[in-house]
């Protein structure tokens, strides 16, 4: 015997909704969790930056961002999230990057 027991018990996570937004196409925020701001940084690029400590990081956090009524196919990247500040681009197949209005929401594990 190794010393460590088997255990059939399953570890659910709890998610916390930290923030949540409807970014338009110009980087103004439409409907928000009021604890963010974003920078429109130019075509297809974004910068949402957390009011106060808050801070996100890939390890401890689910990010999803959603374009809205894109008429080509695009593809979204999250080019960065660390600190007080989640980093979108959103571009095309073609590797163009197309402004466009978005969702978003950021979930920390617990």
């Amino acid at each position: 015997m190794s010393g460590c027991e088997e255990t059939s018990e399953e570890v659910t996570p709890e998610l916390e909704l930290i923030g949540y937004g409807t970014i338009q196409i110009n980087g103004t925020i439409q409907e928000s969790s009021g604890n963010f701001t974003v920078n429109y940084l130019g075509p297809g690029e974004y910068r949402i930056i957390w009011n106060g400590s808050l801070t996100t990081s890939l390890y401890e956090h689910i990010i999803t961002v959603t374009p809205i009524a894109v008429i080509t196919r695009s593809v979204v990247i999250m080019t960065y999230s660390g600190g007080s500040e989640i980093g979108i681009e959103i571009f095309q197949q073609n590797k163009v990057n197309i402004d466009c209005d978005f969702n978003f929401t950021v979930y920390k594990i617990n």
